[in-house]
């Protein structure tokens, strides 16, 4: 890191912010806030470098829109019911660039209702979900309605497709398309694997 780069980090803790540059190119910094500055903020909480375990940093729609994008047509959503355009980040990349810990690579998106969809590496190398900020080439004010007719901003994950890659008894693999997403956390597998198995039937 350069010596403008040393004192850019430096201005910017001073200001209440965190510098990940995790996994980052050396024109691309992102900034997670200690505090929520707009509604549109994401959550952002787990196992982060340079943030104490059990506090929580957030990420500006406008610093995630600054990150690579990918675009994608999707016919299968069961959100949408018809064919729409999506672009956003990988589930796979976005663990570095937001600063994620060693290991961390599990993603868990968490909805304003408080249900939390899960991604381990194998359903993220399976079925490359992105974490969506446009559809139609609309920000989440103008996102179309669910079928259900609600409002599915401020984030939401979809895929390019969705093809089960297993199948348990009659169960298939299901696509983990959540909307009202104003949280991620991310983890190490084992550890959310192993507090699982501790918990009582």
């Amino acid at each position: 890191m350069t010596h403008t780069s040393r004192s850019l980090v430096a201005l910017l803790v001073l200001c209440g912010m965190t510098v990940c540059t995790a996994a980052l190119g050396p024109e691309q910094r992102l900034v997670l806030q200690t505090t929520r500055r707009a509604p549109s903020d994401l959550e952002v909480g787990g196992s982060l470098q340079g943030v104490p375990q059990g506090e929580t940093r957030f990420v500006s729609y406008k610093s995630l829109l600054s990150l690579p994008q990918e675009n994608y047509t999707v016919a299968d959503d069961t959100n949408f019911g018809k064919t729409v355009h999506i672009s956003g980040i990988s589930l796979e990349k976005l663990p570095g660039w937001l600063g994620a810990q060693n290991g961390a690579t599990m993603v868990i998106a968490i909805c304003d209702d408080k249900y939390a969809a899960h991604y381990p590496a194998s359903y993220v190398h399976a079925h490359h979900p992105l974490l969506v900020l446009k559809v139609n080439g609309l920000e989440p004010d103008h996102w179309p309605l669910s079928v259900d007719r609600l409002p599915m901003a401020p984030y939401m994950v979809s895929h390019p497709s969705f093809k089960p890659s297993f199948r348990v008894l009659s169960h298939d693999d299901e696509a983990q398309v959540p909307w009202g997403v104003v949280r991620l956390d991310l983890r190490r597998e084992q550890t959310v694997y192993a507090v699982r198995r501790d918990k009582p039937a």
